[in-house]
């Protein structure tokens, strides 16, 4: 379990102060519903920032760079942050602060943590009972997640839908440029993400059908990379959700398998079963609470 939190204060464009602290090692900053810190104006990103724990320290990937998050005022790409910084993100400023255990109970969070070590005593004694904080009265508690995670990709390759090569050509350049404007949004839209590995992929295939090999390899080249980041995300996520869960923390659950829905639309399988329960229990439980 992650011995180390993250303290936030988070002074908003309108002069408001909220604070926040955070039992995670990854914090999705922009103005998405799916995100855990949100912002809003007219250059807040769906996904601006990102902050993640590593090894101790605080390391800031930027997502959306219009404008750029900046730090001590000039643009940040991605840069170790240490443990303590100070973050612009579209007119919102973000101060982070790593936190260990022993400082967490100096603020007053000690049953917190007892209730946490509890559960997570619990959930080591009783692997058939993980997760049952999310037990419903009269129905089965969730177990965790199944071995085998559902792929979000085909195996086969896609094939060129035309056979002559001038045609297979023309088709290419389609879609290579549905494919680049699907990427474009990715960072807004998972599922412009997934469909532009396919577009890459059909592109790839016909300049292969066209006999334009260099061309071919580029699509290839952009279709893996970008898999490879979706396929990162996809991980996260999903190690975020099991985090949660076994943190308590419903709502911050509840926004990872959203996310993690959407990731998986179309798709079938055991985890996506797995998930579609857990929306439900995190759901009706988030409902009562609001009554």
């Amino acid at each position: 379990m992650n011995t180390q939190s993250i303290e936030l204060t988070i002074v908003h464009p309108g002069g408001q102060v909220e604070q926040m602290l955070v039992h995670a090692t990854r914090i999705l900053v922009g103005s998405g519903a799916h995100c855990d810190v949100r912002i809003s104006g007219p250059h807040a990103g769906h996904e601006h920032l990102i902050l993640e724990l590593v090894e101790g320290v605080l390391v800031a990937h930027a997502r959306y760079l219009a404008p750029a998050p900046t730090l001590g005022g000039r643009p940040l790409i991605e840069e170790t942050l240490g443990t303590d910084a100070e973050v612009g993100v579209a007119g919102t400023r973000l101060r982070v602060r790593v936190l260990e255990n022993k400082d967490r109970q100096k603020r007053g969070s000690a049953k917190r943590i007892a209730t946490s070590v509890f559960l997570s005593l619990a959930v080591f004694a009783l692997p058939g009972l993980v997760y049952a904080t999310l037990r419903q009265q009269g129905e089965t508690p969730i177990g965790p997640p199944p071995a085998e995670v559902t792929p979000l990709f085909d195996k086969a390759p896609a094939a060129c839908p035309v056979t002559a090569r001038d045609q297979a050509t023309a088709s290419a350049v389609a879609f290579r440029a549905v494919a680049e404007l699907q990427r474009e949004q990715h960072p807004f839209a998972v599922t412009d993400g997934l469909a532009s590995v396919a577009s890459f992929d059909s592109a790839a295939a016909c300049f292969t059908r066209a006999g334009q090999p260099s061309d071919a390899l580029a699509m290839t080249t952009s279709r893996d990379t970008l898999k490879r980041r979706i396929e990162d995300d996809y991980h996260v996520h999903r190690v975020r959700l099991e985090h949660a869960l076994d943190e308590g923390e419903d709502r911050m659950a509840l926004r990872e398998v959203r996310v993690l829905k959407r990731l998986t639309t179309g798709r079938r399988g055991a985890y996506i079963t797995w998930l579609d329960t857990v929306e439900r229990r995190l759901d009706a439980a988030d409902q009562g609470v609001s009554r």
